[in-house]
C-alpha cells in the first residue's frame, strides 16, 4: 500500500472549466491499494468493490482477497480481514457487525471495530451485488439468481428462493435487494421483481420487466431496486424504469419510462426527484410523482456511475475515469476532472461539505474536495 498525503495548496486536479465561477478539485490524500508492477496483474484488476462510510472510517473490498477499514482522515488501514476470494460487492454495516460476500461464494460477518471474523459460510454462486441485513437475517443474491437468507448471528442457512425462469445471462448478473412496506424485494435475472415475506421467503407478488423483444442485448436482468420512504424505483438493463408510491398497504404505479439504466437510480425524497444514469451516457433528474424530466446532462464519452448527492452538488464518476460535479438544482456543470487513470464504476461517497471519497477500478482511492478560487 502507498499513501500520499497532499497539501491542497500544492496539487489540484486539472479541470475543464464549465461555469463562470472558478471551482477546482483538490486532493486531501491518495492511496494505491495493493500496487503491482506485474502487467498481467494490472490488466486483470477491475471492478473494485464500492465504499461504505461508517463514522470515522470507510470499508472497501480491494483487489486482494480481503476487506479493509480505512481512516477517512488519512486513508490508512485500520484493519484488514482476509477472504477466500476477491470481493466485488459493497459491504454493509449493521450495528456492531459488517456483512459481505466474495467471488468464491463465501458470506462473512465481521466485527466492525476490529475486523475479527465472527463467522463465514460457503454459499453457492458468485456475489457481485450489495447484501441486505435486518435485525435477524442476512440476505444475499448470487450471480445465478438464487436469493439466500442466513441467520445474521450464526450464518445458519434459513431459506432460499430461486428465479422462476432460467436466464442465459445469470452468470454475469448482480441482483439488487431492498425493503419496502415491510417486504423484502428482490430482482431476478429473468426480469422479475418479487415481493417476499422476509422471515420465510414466501412470494407475495411479482412484477415482470421482461423486454426480450426490445433490448438489443436480450438482457432482462433487473439492474436496481431502490426505496426511500413511501417511494420505490426499479430499473432493468432491458430499458424499463418504473416508480411506485406506497398507498393503503399496497403500491401505486406512478409512471413507467423507456430508460436503460447503467447505474442504480438515487431517490431524493426531500426534493421529490430521482437521479438516473443511463446507458446513453446521460445523467437525468426526474420528478418522482410524474416522471417528468427536470434536467439532463450528457457525457461526451463513457457512462456515468451512480450519483452522490451533496447539499448543493451532484457528484459522479465515469467509465472513462473522469469525476464530474453538477449543480444539484439546475444540472449546470461546475467542473469535470481530468483523467483519474481508470474507470469509476461506484458512486463517490460524501464525507464532508463539498468533499468525497472516490475509488477507481484499478484500486486507487482518493479523498478530494471542491473549492472556489
Amino acid at each position: 500500500m502507498r499513501v500520499i498525503l497532499v497539501s491542497f495548496f500544492a496539487l489540484w486536479l486539472g479541470i475543464s472549466p464549465a461555469s463562470a465561477e472558478d471551482w477546482k478539485l483538490f486532493h486531501r490524500w491518495l492511496v494505491v491499494m495493493n500496487p503491482s508492477t506485474n502487467p498481467a496483474e494490472q490488466v486483470g484488476r477491475f471492478f473494485v468493490g464500492g465504499l461504505q462510510v461508517e463514522e470515522d472510517r470507510f470499508l472497501v473490498a480491494g483487489l486482494a482477497p480481503q476487506v479493509a477499514a480505512r481512516s477517512i482522515r488519512t486513508g490508512q488501514v485500520l484493519w484488514e480481514s482476509p477472504l477466500k476470494g476477491p470481493s466485488q460487492s459493497s459491504w454493509v454495516v449493521e450495528g456492531d457487525e459488517v456483512f459481505g460476500a466474495d467471488t468464491k461464494g463465501y458470506a462473512y460477518a465481521l466485527n466492525r471495530r476490529t475486523g475479527e471474523s465472527l463467522w463465514e459460510r460457503r454459499v453457492r454462486g458468485i456475489f457481485f451485488g450489495e447484501a441486505l441485513v435486518d435485525r435477524e437475517r442476512f440476505y444475499l443474491m448470487n450471480s445465478q439468481g438464487q436469493l439466500v437468507a442466513l441467520d445474521r448471528h450464526t450464518g445458519e442457512w434459513l431459506w432460499q428462493q430461486s428465479d422462476t425462469e432460467a436466464s442465459l445471462f445469470s452468470l454475469i448478473s448482480g441482483q439488487p435487494l431492498a425493503f419496502f412496506q415491510n417486504r423484502l424485494l428482490a430482482g431476478f435475472p429473468s426480469g422479475r421483481l418479487q415481493g417476499l415475506q422476509a422471515s420465510t421467503g414466501e412470494r407475495l407478488w411479482t412484477d415482470s420487466f421482461g423486454t426480450a423483444g426490445v433490448d438489443s442485448m436480450g438482457l432482462n436482468d433487473l439492474r436496481s431496486i431502490r426505496s426511500e420512504g413511501e417511494y420505490l424505483v426499479a430499473a432493468s438493463f432491458g430499458g424499463i424504469l418504473r416508480a411506485w408510491k406506497a398507498q393503503a398497504g399496497s403500491r401505486k404505479l406512478l409512471w413507467e419510462k423507456s430508460v436503460g439504466v447503467h447505474s442504480s437510480p438515487v431517490i431524493d425524497q426531500a426534493s421529490g426527484s430521482v437521479f438516473v444514469s443511463d446507458r446513453e451516457g446521460r445523467v437525468q433528474k426526474i420528478e418522482l410523482e410524474t416522471g417528468n424530466l427536470i434536467w439532463e446532462y450528457s457525457l461526451a464519452r463513457g457512462l456515468a456511475s451512480e450519483v452522490a448527492l451533496g447539499s448543493e452538488e451532484v457528484w459522479f464518476g465515469s467509465s472513462e475515469g473522469s469525476l464530474f460535479v453538477l449543480d444539484r438544482r439546475t444540472g449546470k456543470p461546475l467542473l469535470s476532472s481530468t483523467e483519474l487513470g481508470s474507470g469509476i464504476f461506484h458512486a463517490p461517497v460524501i464525507v464532508a461539505e463539498k468533499e468525497v471519497l472516490v475509488v477507481t477500478s484499478r484500486g486507487i482511492l482518493r479523498r478530494v474536495f471542491l473549492q472556489k478560487i
